[in-house]
């Protein structure tokens, strides 16, 4: 089979490469460049990375190309990314990205090169039963990444692959060290790959520092009792860098970016919330909802919720327990066991 493989020259995406070449397939490795400054090595696109890619390619006699989405990257990612902060949101851009800009067009890219199956090292598991194509987490339950997967239509879906949905990652990091592949020892990193040294406030600051303004922070009586650097620089849930002293753990619950007021106290939990921009990925009966797990962010366990429509037409998602820091921008996914169901954002 002829499939293009994204390659980030980090440990996954090369071990995926490898794994399908060892199993003769025709494969190739393809890299986005994606920012317009070098990131930190290790994060997605730097420099290095893609010089690792390149020597890996080179290594096993298959071809490497790079393809340019910083303007695309710019626009559908960063620009969402800063437009969220200023309306009090907390983005994920990772979603978005792999939706929009990610598979979308390294997918195009390598049909235009004759290779009509996507390849990358997520770790997730496609699967297809009849005429349903199914998305399933991954087995190893520390990496699974099938939320960050769960954007992609169907028609995306359709054209991927994930090799290491059914490994786990130390094997995979065994698997190129026997091969004596160097990048199996490169630090693993979950920031955002266009943010240096990972500091979104100093990110923000510089991109649109002259839109923001200080303001009024209140306590839940609405009684001012400090005040904040800006609406941006906060999000749902966060108790450090608050610098006010309530005689006890504070919590940042509202956020209101007409008003420029940020409400604290008690830890922000919640028992449901809208959901748009829905991605249908499994069959769901809004008329006889069953239970699902959902969680609200990557790193959530999940909670046992239904989703249902209410007289608006809107989809509203009801846990069974309330839920620490349910935040407005952020990924909801519900899952059937280990099945994805559905995607949406939290409103």
């Amino acid at each position: 089979m002829k499939i293009a493989v994204g390659l980030s020259g980090g440990i996954d995406s090369s071990a995926a490469l490898l794994r399908l070449h060892e199993e003769g397939h025709d494969v190739i490795g393809i890299t986005m460049k994606a920012t317009f400054h070098d990131q930190e090595h290790g994060k997605c696109c730097s420099i290095q990375d893609v010089h690792d890619a390149r020597l890996l390619c080179q290594q096993i006699g298959v071809r490497h190309y790079v393809i340019d989405v910083k303007d695309d990257f710019h626009n559908q990612i960063v620009k969402y990314f800063i437009d969220e902060y200023l309306k009090g949101r907390t983005p994920n851009p990772c979603l978005f990205c792999n939706e929009l800009v990610k598979f979308k067009r390294l997918i195009e890219a390598s049909k235009a090169l004759g290779y009509y199956k996507f390849a990358t090292g997520h770790y997730a598991i496609l699967e297809q039963e009849g005429d349903t194509l199914i998305l399933r987490q991954g087995l190893d339950p520390i990496k699974d990444q099938a939320y960050f997967l769960s954007r992609l239509p169907l028609s995306i879906l359709k054209d991927s692959i994930f090799p290491l949905g059914r490994t786990l990652k130390k094997d995979n990091v065994a698997f190129l060290e026997a091969r004596n592949i160097s990048i199996s020892q490169k630090r693993e990193s979950h920031e955002i790959c266009f943010v240096p040294g990972n500091d979104y406030t100093q990110f923000i600051k510089d991109q649109v520092g002259e839109r923001i303004e200080p303001g009024d922070v209140v306590d839940e009586s609405h009684e001012k009792v400090g005040e904040h650097s800006g609406i941006p620089y906060y999000t749902i849930g966060q108790r450090r860098g608050l610098d006010i002293a309530m005689g006890k753990p504070v919590y940042v619950r509202e956020m209101d970016p007409v008003t420029n007021v940020i409400t604290i106290g008690e830890k922000p939990y919640g028992d449901h919330f809208t959901l748009s921009q829905v991605n249908w990925l499994g069959d769901y009966d809004l008329d006889h909802p069953t239970p699902l797990t959902v969680k609200v962010r990557h790193f959530h366990e999940g909670e046992e919720a239904t989703l249902t429509r209410i007289d608006t037409g809107e989809l509203v998602v009801r846990f069974k327990k309330p839920v620490f820091s349910i935040t407005q921008g952020q990924g909801a996914v519900g899952y059937l066991g280990d099945r994805v169901i559905f995607s949406g954002i939290i409103e």
